[in-house]
């Protein structure tokens, strides 16, 4: 159970401590609509840094579209987009009254890198599912492609203590990425590492 003693912000990762994720069916599913074998499409996302540029915004939707769609073969938007979203699964309703129960007593924020047709899926499933959306839920949302930032490098953790004007020394930040947490620590948030093999969110608080 975590010390919570001198806390005020508690900063939380998206996929994998909010929502369940599986990227390996997107890309599962990415090899079937272009019918070439899985290895071939983990050895070009590879290669290109694709989703790095993604999450940053430096590719927009459609440009992450063409460019995997020129190489791997012609496949529809939409089933494109349907594929990958596919790794996004399930946000477990205990998460959200876990997150809606810490908010009575601290701030929270929201840091991702994720782009945003992940953020369009997740937004309706928070929509259907929860009568809710990520703005509800926290006070500040900060994803990687809007402000052209991402996780594990230093300046996304400064840009969130400077933005939200949080006190890193009381701030706290989960994240399923060790490299992710530990690296909050040098602008002095303190990171926990969410082992996902042997919690979840719920558990670290219980």
């Amino acid at each position: 159970m975590l010390d919570l003693t001198k806390t005020k912000t508690i900063i939380l990762d998206l996929g994998g401590v909010i929502i369940n994720i599986n990227p390996s069916i997107a890309f599962e599913n990415f090899a079937k609509l272009a019918q070439v074998p899985l290895e071939e499409v983990l050895l070009f996302l590879k290669t290109q840094d694709i989703f790095h540029r993604h999450e940053i915004g430096e590719l927009s939707d459609e440009a992450f579209y063409l460019l995997i769609n020129h190489k791997l073969a012609p496949v529809d938007y939409i089933d494109f987009v349907a594929a990958w979203n596919s790794l996004l699964l399930d946000i477990p309703v205990e998460r959200i009254e876990l997150i809606r129960k810490l908010g009575e007593s601290y701030q929270l924020i929201l840091l991702s890198n994720t782009n945003a047709l992940h953020i369009e899926a997740i937004s309706h499933y928070l929509t259907t599912t929860y009568d809710t959306n990520l703005d509800i839920l926290f006070d500040k949302v900060y994803l990687s492609h809007q402000i052209g930032l991402r996780k594990p490098d230093k300046n996304i953790y400064e840009y969130v203590v400077q933005n939200a004007k949080i006190d890193a020394a009381t701030s706290i930040f989960i994240d399923d990425v060790l490299i992710n947490a530990t690296s909050a620590e040098q602008v002095g948030i303190t990171g926990i590492h969410l082992d996902l093999t042997k919690n979840t969110l719920v558990d670290i608080f219980n």
